[in-house]
Order: structure tokens, then C-alpha cells, then sequence
């Protein structure tokens, strides 16, 4: 028994320094906790809730002109054999709409952040990859919810422009500067 919780305590204090760590849901799953920390400024939940077969196509266009080159076209395959295939087994950093989204914002293990993507082309991609892979492929698939959406904060002002230029923000420093963490 102390083996036991010594080894999930080495375990835990390994993911906390490698700055990631698992976080059980309600229900125990590793699907999402049970409220989420959002720092970012977004209105997950708008955009999250307007996810439909329109931005099921531009996930699609991004998807297939950029990721494809490392998690490939089927799901099952990818490109890159060290890459994700998102039709199979547990994602590593969470496989729910909002851990993928931290995952293509800030990266983590070998994957680069994709910081010059605006919220809205994350989800879109998330959609994408959700809807045409996991639904069909992935076991355990969990569909979005009010359940799972009631899980961000209410009233997060979101950011959608710089300045008054009226353009979506774009924070392509952070991809740069992502590529040099030590």
C-alpha cells in the first residue's frame, strides 16, 4: 500500500514539473474537470455552442492543408509516426474540446503551440478532428453537453480585435517565441 501512493506521488510530482497533470472529471473520467480554469480572455462556451457544419468545413481546409502532414488523412495513420492518430486511444493531454485547445495554444510534449490561430480556428479544427475521426473511430467518444459547456465561467469577455483595426487577433509572436522554450 505505501509503494503504492509513493509511486502515484512520484508520478504526480513527474507531471506537475513537466507542467501538465490528469484531472478527473465528476464522473472519475479524464474527460474534463469539473470546472475549467480559462485566463485566456475567450468565450469558450459562445464558441464552442456555434460549432456546426460551417465551421466543421473551415476545420476541415485547415486540417487538410497543415495537419495532415503529421497526423494524416484517416484517423488511424498519421504521417509522422510519432504524431497523434486522433481515431485511436487516449489522448495524452486530454481529448475533450478544451484540453485540445490548451494543447494547440500553448503545445505540450512534441507538439508546437499554434498560437497564429485565432480561438475560433482552434475550435474549428477541434470540430474537424472530433466530428470526421474520434466520433466514428475514437472508443469512449463523449459528445458535448450542457454538462460538459456549464464547466467554463459566465461572462468572460472575450477578446475578438486588436486596437480598432476590426481584425480577429492573431498572436503569431507566441508561435515564433514557442519555438525556443528550453
Amino acid at each position: 500500500m505505501m509503494m503504492n501512493r509513493t509511486v502515484r506521488l512520484l508520478l504526480l510530482i513527474f507531471a506537475l514539473s513537466c507542467g501538465g497533470g490528469l484531472e478527473f472529471g465528476r464522473s472519475g473520467s479524464l474527460f474534463a474537470a469539473d470546472a475549467f480554469v480559462v485566463q485566456d480572455g475567450v468565450d469558450h462556451t459562445r464558441l464552442l455552442g456555434s460549432l456546426d457544419r460551417v465551421a466543421f468545413e473551415r476545420g476541415q481546409r485547415i486540417y487538410s492543408n497543415l495537419c495532415v502532414n503529421c497526423h494524416g488523412a484517416d484517423g488511424k495513420t498519421p504521417s509522422l509516426p510519432i504524431a497523434r492518430a486522433f481515431g485511436v486511444g487516449p489522448f495524452k493531454f486530454g481529448s475533450d474540446p478544451f484540453s485540445m485547445y490548451q494543447t494547440l495554444s500553448k503545445g505540450n510534449g512534441l507538439m508546437g503551440a499554434q498560437s497564429w490561430m485565432t480561438a475560433e480556428e482552434r475550435y474549428d479544427v477541434i470540430h474537424y478532428i472530433r466530428e470526421a475521426f474520434m466520433r466514428p473511430l475514437f472508443p469512449g467518444f463523449q459528445a458535448l453537453d450542457e454538462d460538459y459547456l456549464s464547466r467554463f465561467p459566465e461572462n468572460v469577455e472575450a477578446i475578438t480585435s486588436l486596437g480598432t483595426s476590426g481584425k480577429n487577433r492573431r498572436e503569431v509572436g507566441g508561435a515564433l517565441s514557442s519555438q525556443l522554450r528550453v
